[in-house]
């Protein structure tokens, strides 16, 4: 018999998840979450409860995957299932070639069609999102995003609260710092100091 899940999360990315959470084996018992009213089918499974009543559901199971994109409303949510008590699991999509030597934190989901090489890290609460890679020895901090289609270079280096935009690539041997969100089809050639935005061919940073 199958786990049972509980996806929190009622945006795109709850979806996305939720077919993940169903690649990787699990039995979605339903969402959770105040951004659609209780009762709302998504996917065929209902919207439960808000997350501050989640606990009402421990009797069906006790795994969580948090499906939210945005980097700090993930954390918010994270820090209130762990609170909680709830194991919050990690998903791997079966095509992703993922190193055996890789290895992936707490509450981080990886996508399918991405490409995670060897002795690369990804820490907890991240997204590797759809057709992403992450090349040979990179590490990737908590609540991170790397979203469709990015492309990271060797020994890069990511910290926490990141955000790396849709068809974004980043040289190899680069450091993207904390809390910087990195544009859409952007190429980073240089490191990228922390608390910025960094857009353009190359990148140039600006304050956010």
């Amino acid at each position: 018999m199958a786990d049972k899940i509980i996806i929190l999360g009622t945006g795109g990315h709850a979806k996305v998840v939720k077919e993940l959470a169903e690649a990787c084996g699990y039995e979605v018992i339903g969402f959770t979450g105040s951004g659609k009213p209780a009762g709302t089918i998504i996917l065929n499974k209902e919207v439960l409860c808000t997350t501050e009543e989640i606990e009402s559901l421990k009797k069906q199971t006790n795994n969580v995957i948090v499906a939210v994109s945005a980097n700090s409303v993930r954390q918010k949510r994270a820090e209130y299932v762990l609170e909680r008590g709830f194991n919050v699991v990690s998903l791997i999509h079966p095509s992703c070639v993922f190193s055996p030597s890789a290895e992936v934190g707490t509450g981080t989901v990886i996508m399918g069609g991405t490409v995670v090489n060897a002795d690369s890290y990804i820490g907890d609460f991240s997204i590797i999102n759809t057709g992403a890679t992450v090349d040979h020895d990179c590490r990737i901090g908590d609540f991170c995003h790397i979203a469709p289609g990015a492309n990271l270079g060797g020994e890069v280096t990511i910290r926490d609260h990141t955000w790396i935009g849709v068809g974004a690539a980043v040289r190899d041997n680069i450091t993207i710092g904390q809390n910087v969100m990195v544009g859409g089809s952007a190429f980073v050639a240089y490191d990228i100091d922390d608390n910025v935005t960094a857009v353009g061919v190359p990148a140039k940073a600006m304050l956010k």
